[in-house]
């Protein structure tokens, strides 16, 4: 079987990492990907590495890519501009997709979507597959669905409607993102929660850098370590402040955060400068091997403070025996389930004393943090590996 995934995407991040995942642990192995993607998306070099697959870039143009050019415009008039123009891309990219899809000549499609509505090619792939083949394809979901905007509601509802009645199968990453899109009418019978998964016991083939080296801090001091793109949402204020009291009584612990996005990237390092500029905060560009950040941390941090589809670093952590501290915020509930004190903690997303506490208390308990680490590998062997979410997949498929 010859599989197209179909991904719109700017950043490199999450989606690129759930492709690898999924093709590397796809249990058919004489089955091939063909992986179609926005010739703009900076994942691209990452997605041409991937074995058994081969990567179609394109060209369709999308209407985000007009908005970043447009900076000196007022921001209400780009919001607008961007509503608007989606009402005349339509056609021309549903007319481009159907001749990728009759290039690549596969024989089923699993599209991935940051979200919902997400990406504007995303829905539209699954509505041209199947009014060329009448098969069945699958749109997974990674990200929280939102109502559209009441300028472009009704348009957004009939795109939906189509998206329905086509041989779709949603698959939401959480059973948070599946509450999310049974919020639309005529999704309850057609969304099934899988959750992402991760490599376990994996030997990676990339050489491990010593982070400590790296960045010249001593062998003996603690790391904590924060995955994610640097967007306000992501809790990076939160946790300059929850530094800020650990320092008082734990000085030479270290906190790094690693993500895409370069814009953002500078947006935080203001913000940490005005709450916190210590130099035990490291702030690090996007790189593809985070298992060696993860493998010299001693901690994994995670602070959401809105919509938080998952949690995909979190299991990447797990997976290492690393203990972990998230704020409780959508699906990264799901990942600590109901016995989660045996693998870290989970706190409120206001409470900044009580993250910084559950900080230090991890910090002087090597025991703790240890069993924790253990039960956490325990339990993404057991709910989050990457054979079972691709065997899942794979199960939808064949059905």
């Amino acid at each position: 079987m010859k599989i197209l995934l179909f991904i719109e995407n700017e950043q490199q991040g999450g989606l690129d990492t759930f492709c690898k995942n999924l093709i590397d642990y796809w249990p058919d192995k004489n089955d091939t990907f063909v992986i179609v993607c926005n010739r703009c998306h900076q994942g691209i070099e990452y997605l041409k590495k991937i074995e058994r697959a081969k990567v179609y870039e394109h060209d369709i143009f999308l209407n985000w890519m007009l908005i970043k050019k447009l900076d000196y415009f007022p921001a209400i008039l780009k919001r607008l501009i961007s509503k608007l123009i989606r009402f005349f891309l339509i056609t021309s990219q549903r007319t481009k997709i159907i001749k990728i899809f009759n290039n690549v000549n596969c024989d089923t499609l699993i599209t991935i979507n940051g979200g919902y509505p997400g990406g504007e090619t995303c829905r539209q792939a699954n509505i041209c597959w199947d009014k060329i083949y009448n098969k069945k394809s699958i749109h997974s979901v990674h990200g929280f669905a939102f109502k559209p905007k009441k300028i472009i509601r009704n348009f957004e509802a009939r795109i939906t409607k189509r998206l329905i009645r086509s041989r779709v199968k949603f698959v939401a990453v959480s059973e948070y993102v599946k509450s999310s899109l049974i919020n639309y009418p005529g999704f309850e019978s057609k969304v099934t929660c899988i959750h992402n998964g991760t490599p376990i016991n994996n030997s990676s083939k990339q050489t491990d850098s010593n982070i400590k080296e790296e960045l010249m801090i001593d062998d003996n001091c603690i790391i904590l370590l924060m995955l994610g793109a640097y967007n306000i949402n992501k809790g990076h204020e939160f946790l300059f402040r929850c530094m800020q009291l650990v320092h008082n009584t734990h000085p030479h612990c270290h906190l790094i955060t690693c993500g895409s996005d370069k814009v953002g990237m500078e947006n935080i390092q203001i913000i940490k400068k005005r709450i916190y500029n210590s130099n035990k905060i490291h702030l690090l560009p996007f790189r593809e091997n985070i298992h060696s950040l993860i493998k010299y941390s001693d901690i994994l941090l995670a602070a959401p403070q809105h919509e938080e589809a998952f949690g995909l670093t979190l299991i990447e952590a797990m997976a290492e025996s690393k203990p972990i501290i998230a704020t409780d915020v959508g699906g990264i509930k799901e990942i600590f389930g109901s016995n989660y004190p045996e693998i870290g903690k989970i706190i409120p997303k206001d409470n900044i004393e009580m993250f910084a506490n559950n900080i230090k208390y991890l910090l002087d308990n090597q025991t703790i943090r240890k069993n924790m680490g253990e039960c956490g590998k325990s339990r993404a062997l057991r709910y989050f590996s990457a054979e079972n979410m691709a065997r899942k997949y794979h199960e939808i498929l064949k059905q």
